[in-house]
């Protein structure tokens, strides 16, 4: 739009000098007055959201406990830091108990003599004879039969069916879900034991030795798969069993025991392409009681599935030493030779120390009584940077 700027100069001439003051000066404080009010308006908007934030912290702090960094001296991670250790090495120790199981020496390992000559109560014939329900009574004889303790329990089974051989001999026997078959060969007196898909063949010697035992998986007649063979070799001069070989599809395991019967050491091999590659190591070592002093367990860790270079190796390693009958032993525990944890029991059943050492020169050592933690003292090398006093619930009045 195009402004007559002639127009303008006469109009401000006819108005007059002190008409145009008066107008500048209420146009001054129209504009003052407009900014007065905004500024009002945004002022009080401004403080009504302030209360409103406000008043929502207010009610949220009434439900949750808000963090506040300024408040927080991270005293609590030790203690934390503390438990999941204790936790830790607990289970460590559980798993390498339970595992130690897995190798014991079963009691039953030799075959009952009475395995040798079970006879069966029908006439001898070379045929093969079936015999059903044999814990019916049979005619009266002069002299009553003495029966071997196998020939007991499968007489005093309800639903049986027994099988004899040449020369009179218990070839076959089932019973429930389980059969069970003898034979001889090459020398070797086989015990086949079958419940349902499961089936294991233990080959003893001519002394009744067990020197091989077999466990299948056979879920059907066109599919039988051998998981696990365990070989055995005795001391000459005595019947314990001085070795056993475990070998699976892909793993070999060496486990070897002292003439009393318990285990000194245990190497675990993973076979690829028939190579042995060594996977862990672990030796025992007993006192003259026969109480285990030491457990140590190597592992190896390889770069890749197909092992063929290594990564690294961890050790950890448990150190007993007994007291009294019914306190626990002490003992340390360490990793890759560095101590990380330290129970000390009192003569006094239930009361004792457990100190847990961690990087950097930090410890934290709990006292128990009555098996309840009663304190906490941290450490930092050997001096003593705070202490934590548990309360003790109070003792109900019966």
């Amino acid at each position: 739009m195009k402004i007559n700027l002639s127009f303008l100069i006469d109009f401000v001439t006819r108005l007059g000098k002190k008409k145009i003051l008066i107008i500048s000066i209420m146009l001054v404080f129209s504009a003052c007055f407009l900014v007065t009010i905004k500024f009002l308006f945004t002022d009080n908007s401004k403080k009504e959201q302030l209360e409103n934030q406000e008043d929502q912290n207010t009610d949220f702090s009434l439900d949750t406990e808000i963090y506040v960094p300024a408040l927080d001296d991270a005293m609590w991670v030790e203690s934390v830091l503390a438990r999941i250790e204790e936790e830790r090495i607990a289970e460590e120790l559980r798993v390498m108990e339970e595992s130690l199981e897995e190798y014991q020496i079963a009691e039953d390992i030799e075959i009952p003599e009475s395995v040798e000559n079970i006879e069966t109560t029908k006439n001898p014939e070379d045929e093969d004879v079936e015999v059903i329900d044999s814990s019916e009574n049979e005619e009266d004889s002069e002299e009553p039969e003495v029966l071997s303790e196998i020939e007991k329990f499968f007489i005093e089974e309800k639903t049986e069916k027994a099988k004899a051989g040449k020369n009179d001999r218990l070839a076959f026997y089932e019973f429930d879900n389980e059969v069970f078959s003898t034979h001889d060969s090459e020398g070797n007196h086989i015990l086949i034991h079958a419940e349902k898909e499961k089936v294991n063949r233990f080959f003893y010697n001519e002394e009744y030795q067990l020197v091989k035992k077999e466990t299948w998986n056979i879920p059907s007649a066109f599919k039988a798969v051998l998981e696990k063979t365990e070989k055995y070799e005795y001391f000459k001069d005595a019947k314990a069993v001085a070795s056993k070989t475990i070998t699976g599809p892909d793993s070999v395991e060496n486990v070897k025991y002292n003439k009393d019967g318990r285990i000194s050491s245990v190497e675990k091999y993973a076979v690829i392409e028939d190579k042995k590659n060594i996977i862990s190591q672990r030796f025992f070592s007993y006192d003259d009681d026969g109480n285990i002093l030491s457990d140590e367990l190597k592992e190896y860790f390889y770069k890749a599935d197909d092992y063929k270079e290594l990564d690294y190796s961890f050790t950890k390693k448990y150190l007993y030493t007994y007291n009294d009958e019914g306190i626990p032993p002490d003992f340390k525990y360490y990793e890759n030779e560095v101590l990380k944890m330290y129970n000390k029991y009192s003569i006094e059943k239930g009361n004792y120390t457990s100190r847990i050492y961690f990087d950097e020169g930090f410890s934290v050592k709990s006292y128990y009584e009555n098996n309840v933690r009663v304190k906490d003292v941290y450490y930092r090398n050997s001096t003593v940077i705070r202490e934590k006093v548990y309360e003790q619930p109070e003792k109900s009045e019966e």
